[in-house]
């Protein structure tokens, strides 16, 4: 499990136990969880590996490697307000761990 689908579990969780405080904001933010979810191998064949992609009304509006520069665009262009940022693929390389051996 990737931090990106650790992060899309517990925002789905936290979402099923607050929709009434959250209103419409909770809905589109779990609908724009689920379209991630159904075009996140489309989205990872059409953007680079580690872009941060920003996801409103079901669509890509924005993307950026640096995510720090990515949400001020965003709170820029739709103030604070939640919205879905996955980070494509990997973000961290896979490191391989060696077993220890026994010296005979």
């Amino acid at each position: 499990m990737t931090l990106s689908d650790f992060v899309a579990l517990v925002v789905r969780q936290a979402l099923k136990g607050s929709r009434q405080s959250l209103g419409s904001v909770g809905l589109e933010l779990e609908r724009d969880l689920a379209w991630y979810e159904r075009h996140r191998s489309a989205l990872t064949a059409r953007y680079p590996k580690g872009t941060n992609i920003a996801i409103v009304g079901e669509q890509v509006v924005d993307r950026d490697a640096d995510a720090t520069k990515l949400v001020v665009r965003l709170r820029e262009r739709y103030g604070r307000r939640p919205i879905v940022m996955p980070r494509l693929g990997p973000s961290e390389p896979t490191r391989h761990i060696r077993s220890p051996r026994r010296v005979r």
